[in-house]
């Protein structure tokens, strides 16, 4: 109903249609369904195709798979948490945590900034590298799926005096798609 509403219909037989979609999609959720022919409603410019719906789950279906689990808001703060993690770090177990993590990954991504890093100076701007590998992996992810990022990467600089590296936003090569 909602999408005869919104296309004119030129004389087709929207009992058919339906009956085709519930034999289509009976074994799917009833809010992915909905979801699904709300976005089809939003970027179709005629009357969604089975094609169109099963697209639009594809996509949804996506969506879920790579978004990063969020926290719960109603998650309480524990201070002993916090205290722990303290400790972890004043007993100097911290620096052994982070010499048993694998970062091999995390090294051939900085080798393309800087060809000549060690691992140590890696291990060092640790978070630095993350961040910029996750947006790399988004701009991977933009140019498969419909504004999968949000436009934006990370440059990085290293100041050879300290060993630190800085991280700097810059626009994407991103191409707006519709």
């Amino acid at each position: 109903m909602v999408c005869a509403a919104n296309y004119p219909n030129h004389g087709e037989d929207l009992k058919a249609k339906s009956i085709l979609w519930m034999q289509t999609f009976q074994g799917k959720d009833d809010g992915l369904m909905e979801t699904a022919i709300i976005s089809c409603l939003n970027y179709c410019k005629k009357f969604p195709t089975i094609a169109d719906i099963r697209e639009a789950i594809n996509l949804l279906h996506y969506e879920e798979t790579t978004k990063p689990k969020q926290i719960g808001y109603e998650v309480k703060y524990d201070s002993n948490v916090a205290k722990r993690a303290l400790q972890f770090a004043r007993d100097g177990k911290a620096k052994e945590y982070m010499q048993s993590l694998d970062i091999t990954e995390l090294i051939v991504y900085a080798k393309q900034s800087f060809p000549d890093i060690s691992p140590e100076l890696v291990l060092r701007n640790y978070i630095e590298f993350m961040q910029g590998k996750e947006k790399e992996d988004q701009c991977f992810a933009c140019r498969m799926q419909k504004q999968a990022c949000e436009g934006w990467k990370f440059k990085h600089y290293l100041d050879f005096k300290t060993g630190y590296v800085k991280n700097e936003m810059l626009k994407c090569d991103k191409q707006v798609r519709s």
